[in-house]
């Protein structure tokens, strides 16, 4: 027998045999179901306990993001990263305390999406300690409310739960908002999130590892998706991360001239005119950590300024979970974290190849045109060198006729 192959199977007697990748995979989820497969129904109230609170609570000088960003490897990558979330962050905290809501029929960006946030939690434990405004759209103020794990009466253990948190167009408010109730068990997960997130320019990356940043050891599962969609004028990402840094690259695709036609041929109907049309950079970044199969958090931070069909609509209570555009399960049912995980990145990539197959299109309308047109004015050229050539010659040889 081989070293791949396995104990003869005592129903039918048959060898079963198994490559080595299966092997590895087996002991992949062993290893798993080891570390993070355990039944956790019940958590101490401390593990709840927001990371920013904690340092507080030692008397440690707290500058919000770079406190919750930092220690790490102080590499000139990671500090323009910080940077760029501070900066971002720079006004978030006067927006919290300052909020007023903007009436968008009346306002001159109409078009121009303000963010918005999903929260669901789910528990497998008849004890709520979930705040009752999730699962619905919130604003930034509703946000931070809601990410209060759980109120101030509740006992000292408190039911494991999934959280999933879904962000559309994020700004420095949210984020800050984010971050406030994030438990320090939690937090490399969000470093990692947050990195992704405000590299500029964005780099695509995929995380699977094991933390022990902050006991007990904790899974991360993340990745960062930088893509390119057509947009236009009025549906543009003005954010910033510095007095004249904008966050997300954008072109004008004037350049294009896809009003024009080619070769005498009408122009398509459906082609915008490339006055209007801008390239932008948009970044997908999703994280998922946690401690069980039953107890985790996901994260979707989602650039759709240019959506015409965002995740997140106006009904106060999505239908679907807009990460996974599936309907939640009940509250027997959970999601794994890795199926979770698994099923946010392929609806990603589905729609990143879908944008990028509409930038395709319409450079290819371009590059037609600029082609047929190139090679209309190349035939002319070379008909007319080819006329002059022969008037040239035909001069010349009625010159040798006269002369003889």
């Amino acid at each position: 027998m081989d070293e791949d192959s396995t104990a003869p199977d005592q129903m039918s007697g048959a060898l079963v045999l198994r490559s080595r990748d299966t092997v590895e995979h087996l002991y992949g989820l062993k290893e798993w179901e080891k570390r993070f497969g355990n039944n956790i129904m019940l958590m101490p109230r401390g593990d709840y306990k927001s990371f920013l609170d904690i340092m507080r609570d030692f008397e440690l000088e707290t500058v919000e993001i770079v406190s919750f960003m930092l220690p790490y490897p102080k590499t000139p990558c990671w500090e323009r990263c910080v940077s760029n979330a501070e900066s971002f962050c720079e006004h978030g905290d006067f927006a919290l305390r300052e909020f007023v809501s903007v009436d968008r029929s009346t306002s001159q960006l109409s078009y121009a999406q303000q963010p918005k946030t999903w929260v669901s939690d789910s528990s497998p434990s008849s004890q709520n300690a979930v705040s009752p405004s999730v699962n619905r759209i919130l604003n930034n103020v509703e946000l931070k409310e809601a990410l209060q794990r759980f109120d101030p009466d509740v006992t000292e253990e408190v039911a494991a739960y999934t959280r999933r948190v879904y962000m559309s167009n994020p700004n420095g408010s949210s984020i800050l908002a984010l971050i406030r109730g994030v438990p320090a068990t939690q937090v490399d997960g969000f470093r990692k999130l947050l990195a992704g997130y405000f590299t500029t320019p964005p780099v695509p990356s995929l995380v699977l590892i094991d933390s022990d940043w902050w006991p007990p050891a904790s899974f991360i599962i993340a990745f960062n998706l930088p893509f390119f969609a057509i947009s236009t004028t009025e549906r543009q990402d003005y954010r910033k991360c510095g007095p004249n840094k904008n966050l997300r690259a954008r072109y004008s695709l004037e350049f294009l001239r896809l009003e024009e036609s080619a070769c005498g041929e009408e122009v398509q109907e459906d082609t915008n005119s490339s006055d209007n049309l801008v390239l932008h950079e948009g970044v997908f970044s999703f994280m998922v950590t946690g401690q069980s199969d039953n107890y985790w958090t996901a994260i979707c931070l989602n650039d759709e300024f240019f959506e015409e069909d965002p995740g997140l609509l106006d009904d106060e209570i999505p239908p679907v979970d807009p990460i996974i555009q599936i309907p939640p399960p009940s509250a027997e049912n959970f999601w794994s974290p890795r199926a979770y995980a698994l099923l946010a990145l392929g609806l990603q990539l589905e729609k990143i190849i879908e944008h990028h197959r509409d930038v395709h299109y319409h450079l290819k309308i371009s590059l037609d045109r600029y082609h047929c047109n190139y090679m209309t004015l190349y035939w002319k050229i070379l008909k007319s060198a080819k006329m002059k050539r022969s008037v040239g010659y035909f001069g010349k040889d009625y010159k040798e006729i006269l002369g003889q």
